[in-house]
C-alpha cells in the first residue's frame, strides 16, 4: 500500500477547499439526495438541476461534512457534470467505480489535460481501499439523484 502522504496531492488538497459549488441553492427546481458513510461520518447532500427534456445537468451543488478526500471529490465531481449529459456522468460514474476497485485491473489513464489530472488523482485512490468510500460517497449519491430524477419524470 502506499503511503497517505502521496495521497494527498496538490489535487485533491485544493479540491477540498474549492467551494465553487459547495452550498445550498437559494431557490429554484432542483433535485435533492443526501448520502451518508456510516463508518467514518462523511455526509453530501446533492442538489441538481436537471433538463428533462435533454437530460442535460444543468446545475450540481452540494453541502458536505467530512473528511478532505470525500469534500475534494465532490469539488471534482461537481465542476466536472455541469453541463454533462446524465448519460456521460454515469458512464464516468461506472468508469470511476470500476478504476477504484481493487478487484480489478489497473486502468490506463493519461494525465495530458487538467481534467484527466483530476481522474487520475480520484483514480489513484484504489491504493487506500479504506478511503474508498470516502472518494466514491460523492459519486454514488450523485448517481442516485440522477437515476431517480430520470425514473421520475
Amino acid at each position: 500500500m502506499a503511503s497517505s502522504a502521496s495521497l494527498y496531492t496538490g489535487i485533491i488538497v485544493e479540491g477540498s477547499r474549492d467551494k465553487a459549488h459547495e452550498g445550498a441553492p437559494d431557490s429554484g427546481k432542483y433535485q435533492e439526495g443526501t448520502g451518508v458513510n456510516p463508518v467514518c461520518g462523511d455526509k453530501i447532500t446533492w442538489y441538481v438541476r436537471l433538463d428533462q427534456e435533454k437530460k442535460v445537468i444543468r446545475e450540481a451543488k452540494f453541502t458536505s461534512a467530512g473528511c478532505m478526500i470525500s469534500r475534494a471529490s465532490a469539488g471534482l465531481l461537481a465542476e466536472m457534470v455541469q453541463g454533462k449529459s446524465a448519460d456521460e456522468f454515469l458512464e464516468r460514474y461506472r468508469e470511476l467505480k470500476k478504476a477504484t476497485d481493487i478487484k480489478e485491473s489497473a486502468p490506463e489513464i493519461g494525465e495530458e489535460t487538467l481534467q484527466g489530472k483530476k481522474w487520475l488523482a480520484l483514480v489513484q485512490i484504489r491504493g487506500y481501499p479504506a478511503r474508498r468510500k470516502c472518494a466514491m460517497l460523492a459519486w454514488d449519491t450523485l448517481a442516485e439523484v440522477v437515476l431517480n430524477s430520470l425514473a421520475t419524470n
